[in-house]
């Protein structure tokens, strides 16, 4: 009877342990995310605060990796700080890894709208859909 209670005690620390590590990474990352959020919303980018905002994105994209979050917040980061290559760039990424995010169709629709009509256009259309046809959850 011993044993089987130290073995339930150990899986609960076991799985105590787990959770706490799991929220200690959660609150990190929201931390970072949130740094990058107060760095995208000042009136001006000054190159070290871009900087330190793309750092921010890219340190909360370590932890979670699977999380789009860090992606989008650096094309808004990009955008605001007028690096448009840079904005397209993150934007394309970020179609492409979740083509129901919006945010990477509207700016892929605005930056190319000058200098690639036709990929604004199918952006444009790719946006659509997603406004007709809202994504619908598992």
């Amino acid at each position: 009877m011993a044993r089987a209670d130290l073995v339930q005690r150990l899986a609960v620390g076991v799985v105590a342990v787990a959770a706490i590590v799991w929220l200690a990474v959660s609150v990190v990352d929201m931390h970072a995310l949130a740094a990058a959020q107060r760095t995208a919303s000042r009136r001006s980018l000054t190159p070290a605060l871009l900087r330190k905002g793309v750092a921010d994105t890219r340190r909360a994209q370590d932890l979670r990796p699977g999380d789009d979050g860090p992606l989008t917040e650096r094309v808004y980061l990009y955008f605001a700080a007028g690096r448009r290559s840079k904005a397209l760039a993150a934007a394309e990424k970020l179609a492409r890894s979740e083509p129901r995010n919006r945010l990477g169709w509207i700016v892929i629709a605005a930056i190319t709208r000058v200098t690639d009509p036709k990929r604004a256009a199918d952006a444009e259309a790719h946006l659509r859909k997603l406004i007709i046809q809202p994504s619908r959850r598992r």
